[in-house]
């Protein structure tokens, strides 16, 4: 991404923020995190899961000036989210399918939210590790989910992050 397209994304992530503000309670952060959390009620267990996941596994979590996560009702029901803060290094901002996400399975829920933010967070790309695979599996087992939850720790130990 040059960076043209990388400040744009910053504006358009920015604007997007005070615009959907007032649909956010504000929500304390960890040590790690500072700034704006916005962060969908559907989703908020999930993040924090995720957060605590990787802190509990001494894995380092860049500042974060913006977090922003949202349930979306235009999306194309083909894309279950996306990560627009992937290279965007102090800016979590994820949009959430609202239209298919109450369909997936709670496994299901976990491995998109835990896909799309290490995509987000870690910039991470498809394939690089068992949870960034796409499509999504259509039957993700606790012993599936686990496996790949311990193969994103292992990538993320092994590769300094």
């Amino acid at each position: 991404m040059n960076t043209i397209e990388k400040n744009m994304t910053a504006i358009l992530i920015t604007f997007f923020a005070f615009f959907t503000a007032g649909l956010y309670e504000e929500q304390k952060t960890n040590n790690n995190i500072e700034g704006n959390t916005f962060i969908n009620p559907y989703v908020s267990e999930l993040y924090y899961d995720y957060i605590k996941l990787i802190e509990d596994n001494n894995i380092l979590i860049p500042q974060q000036d913006l977090i922003l996560i949202d349930m979306s009702c235009t999306l194309p029901n083909s894309i279950l989210a996306v990560a627009w803060g992937m290279y965007t290094d102090n800016t979590i901002s994820v949009s959430v399918n609202l239209n298919t996400f109450s369909y997936l399975s709670d496994n299901q829920k976990r491995f998109l939210m835990y896909h799309e933010l290490s995509h987000d967070i870690f910039n991470l790309e498809h394939y690089s590790c068992m949870i960034m695979t796409t499509p999504m599996p259509e039957i993700v087992s606790d012993e599936y989910l686990n496996l790949m939850i311990n193969d994103l720790i292992y990538k993320l130990q092994r590769y300094g992050y």
